[in-house]
């Protein structure tokens, strides 16, 4: 840090600056996972602070079965997030770098991939990660059943899905 000294008839003024800088969000990691999985973003910061820094958190566009969300701060689990609103946690000084870990449903209805946007915030600076679940498992099989008719007559086939889907 910067500091200067001015003494005028005995007394002396100290300015002291200070020179830290205050953290911002450098990156949220992105992942791909099968539904019924959990995922995990480190989120980075620019640099530590000596002081503790809060963190704005949000999940948005989760078309995904989402169970919970948490923080990992430190090797420590904490911090239940709600994932319909913006959460705030406090990371302890010097600190740069934490994990969000998003928990996923297995339901057994097909969906496709989906996805689901994971933001962290310090002062205004909004940075974000990309969540994607995959749903391979729950893709439905077709079957098509044998048909049989006489000359003339309509040939009837049906077709079977082994699973629900929403697509």
């Amino acid at each position: 840090s910067n500091s200067s000294v001015i003494i005028c008839k005995g007394v002396g003024v100290v300015t002291i600056l200070d020179d830290d800088l205050v953290p911002n969000v450098a990156s949220i990691s992105s992942t791909t996972i099968s539904e019924g999985s959990i995922a995990t973003h480190t989120v980075s910061l620019t640099n530590g602070s000596k002081f503790p820094t809060e963190v704005d958190i949000l999940l948005t566009n989760h078309g995904s079965n989402i169970s919970s969300v948490s923080t990992v701060v430190n090797g420590v689990e904490s911090t239940v997030v709600n994932p319909y609103v913006t959460n705030k946690i406090t990371l302890s000084p010097g600190l740069v770098n934490f994990n969000i870990k998003v928990a996923t449903s297995k339901d057994g209805v097909y969906r496709g991939n989906t996805s689901y946007n994971v933001s962290a915030n310090i002062g205004g600076t909004i940075v974000s990660g990309i969540g994607i679940v995959t749903d391979e498992k729950d893709r439905p099989k077709i079957s098509i059943s044998s048909a049989s008719a006489r000359e003339g007559d309509n040939l009837v086939f049906y077709v079977y899905l082994d699973k629900n889907t929403l697509i």
